[in-house]
């Protein structure tokens, strides 16, 4: 996993440093000055194009007419929502279903599996926290509160302190992507994670004739 504000070192990085044969890019789609062999647009199947502005009124990066230059859309599906072909039709894009599936909720101090049908907080900082929430409702918890936060919050003790303090007897449960971000952090023993697992189809995706010849 590599970080970095210049795009371009961090692929050289990569290639020179780490020997990479594949790289894979996030959010690298309007990133112009880079040749990517294979572009893939993910669409939330319940979201779709959200408010339809751009950032950061909206989930947009781009225009929706940019479409035409991908390869293939990915569509994710985390509560079996209807696929909304008719985006890849209008495209005219190939198209393949990412399904999350819940996997398990564990202790991010521990890993022990949290009981079912029980009531729980629930917190997380996240681009569609309602969707986290449905999830695990649609898993027999009794969210009895919700915290939300800004996409990308960076926590520290005091969110921490004050999200617990009259919620103490309750486990809390969070996404994976919010759980990294709590590990230094103190009073952080009765908080689980939820572990999502995709059901992906690989070989659909790269070795059915979509990959393009790298450019020279």
């Amino acid at each position: 996993m590599i970080t970095s504000k210049d795009r371009i070192k961090a692929v050289q990085f990569a290639k020179e440093k780490l020997n990479a044969d594949i790289i894979v890019m996030d959010d690298g789609f309007s990133n112009r000055k880079i040749y990517k062999d294979l572009n893939l647009i993910l669409i939330d199947t319940k979201k779709k194009f959200g408010t339809g502005c751009y950032l950061p009124l909206g989930p947009l990066r781009e225009p929706v007419l940019e479409l035409c230059r991908a390869d293939r859309i990915i569509f994710t599906d985390k509560n079996s929502s209807k696929i909304p072909v008719e985006i890849a039709n209008k495209y005219n894009l190939p198209y393949t279903v990412c399904k999350m599936i819940p996997e398990k909720i564990y202790n991010i101090k521990t890993g022990e599996i949290l009981q079912k049908n029980i009531k729980v907080a629930a917190f997380c900082g996240i681009g569609s926290p309602e969707q986290f929430y449905a999830q695990l409702s649609g898993l027999g918890y009794d969210v009895i509160k919700e915290y939300s936060f800004d996409d990308h919050v960076e926590y520290n003790q005091k969110i921490i302190d004050e999200m617990l303090e009259n919620l103490t007897a309750l486990p809390f449960i969070t996404t994976e992507k919010d759980a990294v971000k709590l590990k230094n952090l103190k009073n952080t023993e009765n908080i689980y994670a939820l572990e999502l697992k995709p059901d992906l189809n690989l070989e659909e995706i790269f070795n059915n004739g979509d990959m393009k010849k790298p450019k020279k």
